[in-house]
């Protein structure tokens, strides 16, 4: 009997072990999910979870074929029916009906939402959080998703971070985006590096590059449009500030910052706007420079002028290669090449050229009006200077100003002090020597001027003179006269 003991319990040992063997390995974790398995694994709440589990550890499915096809994947967790039902590899997470549900060798994603990286398969390190977000991303990686269909379209772009409903929803391509708050950056599909801060900011942005908008909608529902609202291709842009840029379609590498801040701009390029309705009018204008509130406000599609100081160029539109500096200066002009410096400096002139004005004067000349190419200085008419060290002011044809002239090929690096006059090197070329001759000609002419003005005078003080003495002298003889006539004696009458 111990014989037949010991033959039986080894061959029904042999025959069980043989059983086993032969059952499908798909029955790794039998009985049903009903808690802890070996390998630190956690399988519950229906069929399928962890369906294929061989070696995997640390694992964790809750749901209806959650982890499915895990094998020997480690530290997975998948909650909710379908969560990560394909999976194969290590350190991902899905919370939610279908999440992750495709994703096959992706590594440490974690999805939380109704199809949240639903079609993932082996992107790695993306994060979603919300209803679909970054639903239709297959291969990327580095993707961050939170919010409703948050990156839901994205397909090939990396690097993308998308904050907000609908934030950055139809991306596909682009890459390195960071859109925060609802619709930020919606309509971009292959744009990149794009920063959008705000409800709606960079709204139409599609294929655009680099731009950077911080300000939202202010009021949806009345259509206000959020900082870059309409920006389509336009790439380098910045704007700060409700309705910043707000038009823009394609201009780019401009800045704004401040409320409506080149608010009408559409094609323009390489516009500066710093304050409130700065370039709020410009549309095509380029190479603008406005610094203040109403800086170039009017401005369309002028270009390289710039404004700094309250209402500066305000008014003007298609003007170019204008200066304004000071509050005001040139709020009229809607001139070109004007420069104006100083507070209201040029502020009455409207379309002259080539006009300088240096302080506080208006440009428009009280008894000429308005002349292109004219320069005004103020502080200079009527100010007293010293007698001792007066000098005339001269200018040359280049417009350079000096108290002295100097020969053509003459040293200019250095200045004669107290207006003495430069020694002309010796052997200078006929042209320097005739230039000298002439120097002392309009000298001698100046002076022969001051001797021809004092003699002058000195006439005029003469004919005074002789004019009296004549009249005194006319006086006289008529006195004498009649002392004369009443020394005459009368004859005697006859009797």
């Amino acid at each position: 009997m111990k014989t037949l003991t010991n033959i039986i319990y080894p061959a029904f040992a042999l025959f069980a072990f043989a059983c086993f063997a032969l059952v499908p390995r798909a029955q790794a974790v039998n009985p049903p999910p009903d808690g802890l398995y070996p390998g630190a694994n956690t399988a519950e709440g229906g069929a399928g979870a962890l369906f294929s589990l061989t070696d995997g550890t640390n694992n964790t499915a809750v749901g209806s074929r959650a982890l499915f096809s895990l094998t020997d994947g480690k530290q997975n967790t998948a909650v909710g029916a379908g969560a990560l039902r394909d999976d194969t590899a290590d350190q991902n997470t899905a919370l939610g009906f279908q999440a992750l549900l495709s994703n096959t060798e992706g590594e440490k994603n974690a999805a939380v939402g109704w199809r949240a990286l639903f079609k993932n398969t082996t992107g790695k390190e993306n994060t979603a959080v919300g209803v679909a977000a970054l639903f239709s991303n297959t291969e990327e990686d580095d993707n961050t998703a939170i919010g409703f269909e948050a990156l839901v379209s994205n397909t090939g772009g990396a690097n993308n971070t998308a904050i907000g409903a609908n934030a950055l929803s139809s991306n596909t391509d682009g890459r390195s985006n960071t859109a925060i708050g609802g619709l930020a950056l919606v309509s971009n599909t292959d744009g990149a590096n794009n920063t959008a801060i705000g409800a709606n900011a960079l709204f139409d942005n599609t294929t655009g590059n680099q731009n950077t908008a911080v300000g939202g909608g202010f009021n949806i529902a009345f259509g206000f449009a959020g900082a870059l609202g309409n920006n389509t291709t336009g790439n380098d842009n910045t704007a700060i500030g409700h309705a910043a840029l707000n038009k823009n379609t394609i201009g780019g590498s401009n800045a704004a910052v401040g409320t409506f801040a080149l608010f009408n701009n559409t094609t323009g390029s390489e516009n500066t706007a710093v304050g409130m309705n700065a370039l709020g009018s410009n549309r095509a204008g380029n190479d603008n420079a406005a610094f203040g509130l109403f800086a170039l406000l009017n401005n369309a599609n002028g270009a390289n002028n710039t404004a700094l100081g309250t209402a500066a160029l305000r008014d003007n539109v298609s003007g170019s290669n204008n200066q304004a500096v000071g509050r005001g200066a040139l709020r009229r002009s809607t001139g070109n090449n004007n420069i104006a410096i100083g507070l209201e400096a040029g502020a009455e002139t409207t379309t002259v050229s080539n006009d300088i004005i240096i302080g506080q004067l208006s440009g428009v000349h009280s008894v000429f009006g308005q002349v292109s190419n004219r320069c005004f200085i103020d502080n200079i008419y009527g100010k007293p200077v010293s007698a001792q060290t007066w000098r005339y002011v001269l200018v040359d044809s280049d417009g350079r100003l000096g108290t002295f002239t100097t020969a053509v090929d003459a040293n200019d690096s250095s200045d004669a002090p107290q207006g003495r006059r430069q020694v002309v090197p010796e052997g200078t070329e006929p042209q320097a020597r005739l230039n000298r001759k002439v120097e002392k000609l309009q000298v001698t002419v100046a002076q022969q001027q001051e001797q021809i003005r004092a003699l002058m005078a000195q006439l005029k003080e003469q004919a005074l003179q002789i004019q009296k003495v004549s009249a005194q002298r006319e006086v006289s003889q008529a006195g004498a006269r009649m002392a004369r006539q009443e020394s005459v004696e009368l004859p005697e009458l006859k009797q």
